[in-house]
């Protein structure tokens, strides 16, 4: 499954397509030039207007109507990093650039670390970091645009400016989809049509990016009994107990197993990442908002009757339709941190509870 694409970035197909001819995306007048050319070998495109021309040379890259995209690929524990070289011609220029936003409740843009660096003069140093954080974050936070400076103000004609992307998918990820598009545009403007003090961002006015969907309520969908002890990736399990607001809305739910980590000998899944599936095929409106995780091993040090000290419980916020990691079951201490517990100290999965977002109008659940 490929990670929902933003509005307005084509498919990776109709971007390929369209690599013969590196057109201009939109040329402004005033001595301004926006949207830039790169494509997938790395050759680069120039566009002009007036007196100002902007060259940007990206190895991954493809053109687009309004800018350059390219794909992040990436697996879980892996990382991964490109470099946006932009060349101003003619005259020296002001310069911006902007991003599009992240789909609303994507896993994996939220889970995905990135950071932005400022290479000013191209010379393989990061001269400033322009930001670090989550791919969603860094989306949102770029869309309305942001200036990009070097030593001066006004970038010099034919002297290139770099920023540097890197990215790392944390290991315990356990997502739909691990591929995305990343989409810059870039604005130019010549530096002697008026004085720094008038100028202003050509994308400021941009509609901030859509907020994350309300969660009125956390209502259980229904629970899974692991049988064996262990959960096989690529499986789904159908809920043995369905909540009330589901149980007869005319629909079978499950969990289709994303990655799992397993121990022992003979195997038990102590950990897994899972996406909800609504009549064998994925349920993405279904947005998981709390899991609870119960183990098969009771509390060391107390009473083996007390289930609840065998329950790991986990929110999501903002909820997603895939955990964005691996949820575990815990023992002890351990019930209300159960990431720091060593692996192989873990119980096996004996049962798991997911909690969705409701409207509101069934009892909120307590996990």
């Amino acid at each position: 499954m490929t990670a929902e694409r933003p509005p307005g970035v084509p498919t990776r197909r109709q971007l390929l397509a369209g690599l013969g001819t590196l057109g201009v995306a939109s040329t402004l007048g005033g001595g301004a030039a926006s949207a830039l050319l790169a494509d997938s070998e790395g050759a680069s495109g120039t566009i002009t207007a007036g007196d100002v021309s902007l060259t940007v040379d990206c190895p991954d890259c493809v053109t687009t109507p309004n800018g350059v995209a390219f794909d992040v690929s990436v697996d879980p524990g892996e990382s991964g990093s490109t470099t946006l070289s932009v060349l101003p011609g003619g005259n020296p220029v002001r310069l911006w650039a902007r991003t599009t936003c992240p789909p609303v409740s994507d896993a994996f843009a939220g889970a995905l670390e990135v950071t932005l660096g400022l290479d000013a003069d191209c010379d393989g140093e990061t001269e400033s970091t322009l930001f670090t954080g989550s791919l969603a974050e860094f989306q949102r936070s770029f869309v309305d645009g942001r200036r990009l400076t070097g030593a001066e103000p006004c970038l010099p004609a034919d002297e290139s400016l770099c920023l540097d992307l890197a990215w790392e998918l944390p290991a315990g990820a356990s997502l739909p989809a691990s591929t995305t598009t990343l989409a810059f545009e870039f604005y130019a403007e010549q530096c002697r049509h008026q004085p720094e003090s008038a100028v202003t961002n050509p994308f400021a006015g941009t509609d901030p990016c859509p907020e994350e969907l309300d969660c009125p309520a956390c209502v259980e969908l229904g629970k899974i009994d692991v049988q064996g002890d262990r959960l096989t990736v690529g499986e789904s399990y159908a809920f043995a107990e369905v909540g009330e607001q589901y149980l007869d809305d005319g629909h079978e739910y499950a969990l289709e197993v994303l990655s799992v980590t397993d121990v022992g000998q003979p195997p038990e899944t102590v950990g897994a990442g899972f996406r909800l599936l609504r009549d064998s095929t994925p349920a993405d409106d279904l947005r998981i908002c709390a899991v609870a995780v119960g183990g098969g091993r009771p509390n060391p040090s107390g009473s083996p009757s007390d289930p609840d000290a065998r329950v790991a419980r986990y929110t999501f916020d903002p909820p997603t339709s895939s955990t964005p990691g691996q949820v575990y079951a815990a023992h002890g201490a351990y019930k209300d941190d159960p990431m720091s517990q060593p692996d192989d100290e873990r119980p096996a999965i004996s049962n798991i509870t997911v909690s969705v977002c409701a409207d509101g109008t069934a009892e909120e659940t307590d996990d």
